[in-house]
Parts: C-alpha cells; sequence; structure tokens
C-alpha cells in the first residue's frame, strides 16, 4: 500500500513499497495467454519514492487544456518515461475523465527508483498504484478500494501493491485479499 509521506496543494510525496512472493503457484494458462496463479505476498522495506505536482493554467486563461502534458522524470536512466510507463498511462486513464474544470495544464511525476527494475518486487505495480492513491487525494476523487483495484488493474497484474499487509493474490494476480493488516516481520536476503 502506498504511504502518503507528504501533501500539499497540488502536490504529493509517496512511498511506493517493495514486495515479495512467500509462495508462488503457477497454475493453468488462460485465454489471455497470461497463467492463472496463486499467490502469497508481503511488502519488504524497500521503496520508491513517488512526487506528483499538478500544474493549473492561469487564472485568467478562458480555456482548459484538453488534456495536461503529463512530465515523468526518474534517477533511473533505464526507465520508461513516456507512454510505455504505466504511471503515465494510470495518469492519462484518470485525467481523461475529469471534468474540465478540473483539468491541469500539466502534471509532474518524480519516480525516485530504489527498487530494482524487472527484479521481481512489483516497483512498477507499486509506483502505478502510489499514482493512483496520488490522483485520488489530490482530485478528491475518493475512490473505493474496489474503483482503485479496477484502475490499477488495467496496467498491471499485481493489486496487491495497493494493500497493506499479506496478500492472497489470484488469477493473474489482479485478484487480492488480505490476510493479515501488517507486513510479516521477516529477515530477508535478496538475491
Amino acid at each position: 500500500m502506498p504511504q502518503i509521506i507528504s501533501q500539499k496543494p497540488n502536490q504529493i510525496s509517496l512511498k511506493a513499497w517493495a514486495k515479495i512472493n512467500l509462495t508462488l503457484e503457477v497454475l493453468k494458462k488462460r485465454k489471455d495467454s497470461f497463467h492463472e496463479i496463486r499467490s502469497i505476498i508481503t511488502p519488504i522495506p524497500l521503496f520508491d519514492l513517488i512526487k506528483v505536482k499538478l500544474v493549473f493554467p492561469k487564472k485568467n486563461t478562458t480555456t482548459a487544456p484538453p488534456e495536461p502534458k503529463i512530465i515523468i522524470t526518474t534517477n533511473n536512466k533505464l526507465l520508461a518515461r513516456e507512454k510505455k510507463n504505466n504511471c503515465y498511462k494510470a495518469a492519462q486513464f484518470i485525467t481523461s475523465r475529469l471534468p474540465k474544470n478540473k483539468i491541469p495544464a500539466s502534471i509532474k511525476i518524480h519516480l525516485e527508483k530504489n527498487i530494482p527494475l524487472a527484479g521481481g518486487l512489483g516497483g512498477s505495480s507499486a509506483d502505478t498504484a502510489a499514482v493512483i492513491i496520488a490522483f485520488d487525494k489530490l482530485f478528491s476523487l475518493k475512490l473505493s478500494k474496489q474503483e482503485q483495484l479496477k484502475i490499477l488493474a488495467r496496467f498491471s497484474s499485481e493489486a496487491a501493491s495497493l494493500l497493506p499487509g499479506v496478500i492472497i493474490t489470484r488469477g493473474r494476480g489482479e485478484t487480492a485479499r488480505e490476510i493479515t493488516q501488517k507486513p510479516l516481520k521477516l529477515p530477508l536476503v535478496l538475491i
């Protein structure tokens, strides 16, 4: 579950926690070419830092932008920064559903990556979940957990990124249920 660490008008910073699979059962292949899985997942004390800032048009501007300019910056040169990035996609999806008077001129998303890319620790999903939470707070959307999960499932198979504690996931990973509210405190060695 992303954790808000600071919030001001039009900007927010969150920690997006990595996770590990304590168990992973790969079941049958699905018609959508994914595999059916069942897994028990817990967050670990490793996180990316996500900062989102909204820049609105000047007060004397008569027309709202048709869509905001989404700018992704990062400390990792290997990370996709444009339309291939799931944070970008989630930002674009949510803003496309906003009333015209709420659309900012630009959205600046900074991803400070600490979770290794493609390391199986859920970094992309955690970052995308953090963007969904950020937009929910910044735009006062009041999305239910189910609505947040539904948005995340459009871009990620790891619904557990939105839930705290120990989670059991099913399907391709998009179906999740909490087992406990708190993460397990286990000594870990990641190789």
